[in-house]
């Protein structure tokens, strides 16, 4: 079913507003939702008639975002440290974001960071002191953090392979590249490394 909750839209705050219903969707587990008419704000150029969808799992797809979710434990956020490289790094986060610095001290600084918001935040303000090469190596540091994690944790390797064949998708709405864009135009690289990393543990079982 699909939850309208088009009564009382700000057109002023419509991009507050959208956010504030999110976040109340996800505390009380709704998944779907839509919005019709014609909307006015600074981000249209035009008057129109738009939609906004909030997906919900499917029988083909897994969207996943925020820890404390059903599929929460496929977030790089999640509370599982993994051992890479000869260090424990208390989620994959970490390591990731550490990686931009390895051999220095900031590779340090990260991997002690209390949470992996402030290991992100650190890498985000040290952003010009990151590898050279960052784009070109980042795809395959994650898929060595992800299969660290799912390979270390046996109770995370079945909550995996029990997502059987269903495309999984990080889904979220500031990043194209990582996650789907929450529209679905983002590539969602971690949703396609986590696949590879199933399929890997699918592999090495049989």
């Amino acid at each position: 079913n699909i939850t309208d909750l088009t009564r009382g839209y700000s057109n002023k705050n419509i991009k507050a507003d959208l956010d504030y219903l999110v976040c109340l969707m996800n505390e009380n587990n709704i998944h779907t939702f839509n919005i019709d008419g014609n909307i006015r704000s600074n981000i249209f150029n035009k008057r129109r008639s738009t939609k906004y969808f909030v997906e919900k799992n499917t029988e083909e797809k897994i969207f996943f975002y925020n820890v404390d979710e059903e599929f929460g434990f496929l977030s790089n956020f999640s509370d599982h440290p993994i051992f890479c490289g000869n260090k424990i790094w208390k989620t994959t986060e970490h390591y990731f974001q550490a990686q931009k610095f390895i051999n220095t001290e900031l590779e340090e600084k990260i991997r002690l960071s209390y949470t992996p918001s402030k290991a992100k935040d650190i890498a985000k303000l040290n952003k010009s002191k990151r590898l050279k090469n960052w784009d070109d190596i980042k795809d395959s540091v994650m898929y060595e953090a992800l299969y660290a994690k799912f390979t270390q944790h046996p109770d995370l390797r079945l909550m995996l392979l029990n997502t059987k064949e269903k495309e999984l998708c990080e889904h979220c709405s500031n990043d194209f590249y990582w996650a789907d864009g929450r529209d679905g135009s983002g590539k969602n690289i971690l949703g396609k490394l986590l696949m590879k990393v199933r399929n890997k543990i699918k592999m090495v079982s049989n």
